[in-house]
């Protein structure tokens, strides 16, 4: 089952979410550490998800291309743009580009302003080798059709990746723009949404797609804030 219904995110969320990276980019916010580490290729090996490195080596590609979903203004895959060429995707992206010139922040990869529901409009069809989104599923007005998007981004054989905390929706009381519940359980990735006409009665099915099979799977989890990340391939 796939949700077609939009839940439009107004503009006061958008506006959250620069408020708080501005603060975060400006070094006084909670996670200075972290934003320092993505800032230098160097020291961004200790935010880099190491996991994922493994699937880089069965790839069968001289030039590896990776597109992270919802990256934010400093993607977390900074250090592996020694290995791979790097672009970022990012409905916000022009404001964080603003962000970057403000504080005087030089960004060595690409961040296209696109939402994840139309990669389309910017990408061809499988054009990258790995697709990442990490804890951005769930800010997509649409998580299945920003997830299919993903899949269709990606080359055959290739890997897509996505990752988040576990019922971030009720975490944050559906505020800003946390709209869904994400969690893995019986062996499927779902989502529940505040936008679904069942007002979260009916969990869907992300990975019911026929062209992908999970490589990597989490423990199941209902708990809130437990992370999952989950690994599929995408079938030639």
């Amino acid at each position: 089952m796939e949700l077609t219904r939009e839940c439009p995110m107004p503009d006061a969320d958008f506006a959250s979410e620069l408020r708080f990276w501005d603060r975060e980019l400006s070094l006084k916010g909670d996670y200075a550490d972290d934003i320092l580490c993505r800032l230098d290729r160097d020291k961004s090996e200790a935010v880099f998800p190491k996991y994922i490195l493994p699937y880089f080596q069965s790839l069968d590609s001289e030039c590896i291309s990776v597109l992270d979903v919802g990256s934010g203004p400093l993607s977390m895959l900074t250090w592996g743009t020694r290995l791979f060429k790097l672009v970022c995707a990012d409905p916000l992206a022009d404001a964080y580009k603003e962000l970057h010139r403000k504080y005087g922040y030089k960004i060595e990869y690409d961040i296209v302003s696109v939402t994840g529901e139309k990669l389309y409009e910017k990408f061809e069809k499988e054009t990258f080798d790995v697709v990442w989104s990490n804890n951005a599923l769930d800010h997509s007005q649409v998580p299945s059709v920003m997830f299919s998007e993903m899949v269709n981004a990606t080359k055959k054989n290739g890997y897509i990746i996505v990752s988040g905390s576990t019922k971030e929706g009720t975490r944050w009381s559906f505020n800003g723009l946390h709209k869904h519940d994400i969690y893995f359980y019986e062996g499927h990735l779902k989502c529940e949404s505040l936008c679904d006409s069942n007002n979260l009665s009916k969990p869907i099915i992300l990975d019911a797609l026929p062209n992908i099979v999970i490589e990597n799977t989490p423990k199941e989890s209902l708990t809130i804030s437990d992370w999952w990340s989950v690994v599929y391939r995408k079938l030639a």
